[in-house]
């Protein structure tokens, strides 16, 4: 089993506050993976390079994973080298991985409390991304402990993705990715990121907006919980396992 559990603690406090502002409850995880779901037609997006072969590709996969309160998006390590090279280089023979964002103060502190997830709510110093490396299939490697949805796309909404992946993965002078330590669980590791984490702009928010740009049906709304995203996926009876 993933072990989550010292980051779930920690962020109960700040679901707390994201429910109480208004937002969607939590559903309970349980059953098995479904069917992939089903996008729109085409997105439209400024991606420019029609000789990479990722934007010629019919019908390819992503994954969104739910951690309860914490949502991902996961990647085939293939596609990875495509659109995020740098990032691919970073974790050699890995099979996936899983790219969240949030808040760099909450996000990798341990122990975050009460005045953590306020200072992230209400006055975010920064931001960052958290990678995971995959050796397994997402619906064997956390069949366990969270709940991963298949959603099928366009090649080309994969390449919009990418961009949107890249703007948000923040480099240094020289072009780098920035590494700022270790990950959560299994083989991570946090880097910093672009953007602004808020109250009404959380982690979730940011795997809805890129859902969008890789043309997945989702409303342009400011969805800040799990479920919301979960509950916007064009999917048949999806179900997790335990």
């Amino acid at each position: 089993m993933i072990s989550t559990s010292r980051l779930k603690t920690a962020c109960s406090i700040l679901i707390t506050l994201v429910l109480t502002s208004g937002c969607t409850s939590q559903t309970a995880m349980e059953g098995n993976i479904s069917d992939h779901a089903v996008t729109q037609p085409k997105v439209a997006c400024s991606y420019q390079d029609k000789e990479n072969s990722l934007a010629q590709v019919d019908s390819t996969t992503l994954y969104v994973v739910s951690h309860g309160w914490h949502t991902g998006i996961l990647l085939d390590y293939p596609v990875v080298q495509q659109v995020l090279p740098q990032l691919a280089a970073a974790f050699p023979g890995a099979r996936f991985l899983e790219i969240g964002w949030g808040d760099a103060n909450f996000y990798q502190k341990p122990d975050a409390g009460a005045a953590d997830a306020l200072q992230a709510a209400c006055c975010s110093s920064g931001t960052v991304m958290h990678v995971v490396a995959l050796d397994h299939p997402p619906e064997l490697y956390f069949s366990k402990s969270s709940r991963v949805v298949p959603v099928g796309i366009h090649g080309e909404g994969m390449a919009c993705l990418g961009e949107y992946l890249n703007r948000h993965l923040a480099r240094s002078e020289e072009g780098h990715m920035i590494p700022l330590g270790p990950g959560l669980y299994g083989r991570s590791r946090f880097f910093r990121a672009t953007g602004t984490f808020s109250l009404a702009y959380t982690c979730n928010s940011w795997t809805n907006e890129g859902l969008q740009a890789a043309g997945v049906a989702m409303h342009p709304t400011l969805c800040r919980t799990a479920d919301c995203v979960l509950e916007q996926l064009p999917m048949g009876e999806t179900t997790s396992k335990q």
